[in-house]
């Protein structure tokens, strides 16, 4: 692997660790953690692209997330082999988590 990219929507990553120190307060003695008004970070992604393939290829999906892959019409867990193309083909990667921000790695230079 090259490059990794990490991918942030505006403002998730502050309110994520806004998250995690108003509930450390309880952890440090505090009987309820104060809450201000923040809006919750999203706990639920959907990863689209369409891809055009010169030849067949295959890719894994790795997250902590639930979810699922998307390839055409065909749903496949996550850490599953997945072949496809050649031709145009529309991958969509759905990932849901609520301790943490979703996060997936797609282990294929091909498909970055």
């Amino acid at each position: 692997m090259k490059t990794t990219y990490w991918i942030w929507y505006p403002a998730d990553f502050e309110l994520y660790h806004a998250m995690k120190q108003n509930f450390s307060r309880v952890e440090r003695g505090l009987g309820w953690p104060a809450f201000w008004k923040s809006e919750g970070f999203r706990n639920r992604v959907v990863f689209r692209r369409t891809y055009s393939l010169k030849r067949e290829t295959a890719f894994t999906v790795y997250s902590k997330a639930i979810g699922f892959i998307l390839v055409g019409e065909k749903k496949d867990p996550f850490g599953k082999m997945i072949t496809c193309g050649p031709g145009n083909v529309k991958i969509s990667v759905h990932a849901g988590c609520i301790e943490c921000f979703p996060s997936i790695y797609i282990d294929r230079s091909l498909l970055l």
